[in-house]
């Protein structure tokens, strides 16, 4: 833990770029600017980025070549014999290196947020960054403002059918609550998870 503050508080934010954000759009409200010391995060967040896409794709297609062996061996219904045990042991363990690359990405990238939140006093997931280093509110979207009365997707029926009448008394019961699926691959953007 200390290697890595040492790292972060040692980034220039000056060195910090960012080319993909946006300008502030139209019903987004500046919150503020982010300060230097947090932008430092980002950046380690970025190297991190770095490392995983430069990584990534080579285990990628090594796990895929595997999973063509096992697809190869049970051709035809064939039975693999014991041959894919091993193969799958690959397979795992490369899924083991991805996701050992992976999750620092996720974990800084979440203390990032965090200490945006506190910085700001603002809690929520509709915060994003902008053109300098600006902090805004991202108004919903309607679904988004379904989802978060019903449940996203599925869930709104449900959420919908949650609501049971009981005498003459309505009962509501909470809908599950369900988070999306993170991306496949860490983007460099700007927007809460």
């Amino acid at each position: 833990m200390k290697k890595i503050l040492e790292t972060i508080m040692g980034i220039d934010p000056a060195t910090v770029i960012v080319n993909d954000f946006e300008p502030v759009a139209a019903g987004e409200t500046v919150i503020g600017v982010i300060p230097d010391e947090i932008r430092k995060w980002h950046g380690y967040r970025g190297r991190l980025v770095d490392e995983y896409n430069a990584a990534a794709p080579a285990l990628v297609a090594e796990r895929q070549g595997y999973i063509e062996q096992i697809e190869q061996l049970h051709a035809g219904g064939n039975d693999c014999g014991g041959e894919c045990g091993p193969l799958q042991e690959k397979v795992t363990e490369v899924e083991r290196k991805l996701t050992t690359l992976r999750d620092p990405v996720d974990k800084i990238s979440d203390m990032f947020w965090e200490l945006i939140r506190m910085e700001f006093d603002v809690q929520g997931s509709n915060l994003g960054l902008r053109d300098g280093w600006q902090l805004v509110t991202i108004p919903k979207q309607p679904e988004e403002e379904l989802d978060s009365l019903f449940g996203s997707g599925s869930d709104v029926l449900s959420g919908l059918l949650g609501s049971v009448l009981l005498g003459s008394v309505l009962v509501r019961r909470r809908p599950s609550s369900r988070r999306k699926a993170p991306a496949a691959a860490p983007a460099g953007g700007g927007s809460a998870n």
